[in-house]
């Protein structure tokens, strides 16, 4: 509770500052905070005793003296006191040992995210080639934006965050800022009632500067940055990948928070020709439909109809982003600022020590 609490003014700090300046360095002291003070080294096994000591002391450097942390002089990522590295195998074994554990407590959805560890593809160059070639360049049409007039935005309340925060899924996994969702859960658990209330209220401010599109645009490319994982996609002919991209969990709330506000006046847009994008039971919906269909086909021999399922290729990576902003600026144009900030500029996506320029297309779960 204390470590929290520490943690939490030095947040609350971070969106001041951001209120105060809108300065690049205002934006990268809170988009790095948790990477810089919270992040031990991958394949790590952290010492309980030592850890609630690392952690403060790298709070306090974080407050104190931000540059000379940033630079490495606090943060050494061989202090062995405080962490001991694992072999590949060890992780494997490790690896294997939570799988049981989560099936024998029925934590399906964790024993699946521990076995797609195990599908994923090594960072080399063949694997960065394929990846690529899943994000093409696209280096035409990006001068729509500058067609566009300022529009005002949508703007969310402290109730519709608090909302957010609520309905984020627990386990998803934290971007390249490494800020995970308990993070903003723990503002919530603070006991000190007024200081919940003014981080909150700090936190929404923040969130409507960068919804309106006023953060400045050298964040952009980090704000909207994915670390991007290589699945094995089975294919017994050649090496095939299914790129997943992990966004900040940041920038995934800003998002949340929005269609929240105004998912269900924009949900008539999509019509009732797909069961993907705001319609509840989607699954169920899919199962009955298919089920009745094959059903009334059957039962009528001199029935024409037919059925025809059709695999269409992902376009997530690759349509013109002129399509993006038309569509936008036609159907919901409250978003348009904060579309343009995410998409202005390229994306880099991270893959192990190589940067991918996201130059078409959307990430997967954004609105």
């Amino acid at each position: 509770k204390i470590y929290r609490n520490l943690y939490l003014k030095v947040l609350n700090e971070c969106l001041l500052d951001i209120l105060d300046k809108n300065n690049i360095e205002a934006h990268t002291r809170f988009l790095v905070l948790e990477k810089l003070c919270f992040t031990f080294p991958e394949g790590s096994v952290k010492k309980h005793r030592s850890c609630k000591k690392f952690i403060k002391t790298r709070l306090n450097s974080f407050r104190s003296s931000f540059h000379e942390l940033v630079a490495g002089s606090h943060w050494k990522s061989d202090d062995s006191s405080t962490y001991t590295v694992l072999s590949e195998e060890k992780q494997k074994e490790n690896n294997l040992k939570k799988v049981k554990h989560y099936i024998k407590n029925n934590c399906l959805s964790k024993a699946i995210q521990c076995f797609e560890r195990e599908m994923t593809l090594p960072a080399n160059e063949e694997v960065l080639a394929l990846l690529q070639a899943k994000h093409p360049a696209y280096s035409s049409a990006e001068s729509f934006i500058d067609e566009h007039p300022s529009i005002d935005s949508v703007q969310i309340e402290v109730e519709d965050l608090v909302k957010s925060i609520g309905k984020f899924n627990k386990t998803s996994s934290a971007g390249s800022d490494n800020k995970e969702i308990h993070h903003f859960n723990s503002i919530l658990k603070c006991s000190l009632t007024q200081f919940k209330q003014d981080i909150l209220e700090n936190l929404t401010k923040v969130i409507n500067l960068y919804l309106r599109g006023e953060a400045p645009k050298q964040i952009a490319p980090y704000f909207a940055s994915a670390n991007l994982i290589a699945l094995n996609k089975k294919d017994p002919n050649k090496l095939a990948v299914r790129p997943i991209a992990v966004g900040s969990v940041f920038r995934r709330l800003v998002e949340k928070s929005v269609m929240l506000k105004i998912g269900d006046s924009i949900s008539g847009v999509f019509g009732s020709t797909q069961v993907g994008v705001k319609t509840h039971n989607a699954t169920e919906a899919c199962v009955r439909i298919v089920n009745k269909a094959v059903h009334d086909i059957y039962q009528d021999p001199s029935s024409t109809k037919v059925m025809i399922r059709t695999d269409y290729e992902n376009a997530f990576n690759s349509f013109f982003r002129y399509t993006l902003f038309t569509m936008i600026k036609k159907h919901s144009p409250a978003l348009l600022n904060i579309t343009r900030f995410l998409f202005e500029d390229k994306p880099k996506l991270f893959f192990g020590k190589h940067v991918i320029a996201s130059e078409a297309g959307v990430q997967q779960g954004g609105p």
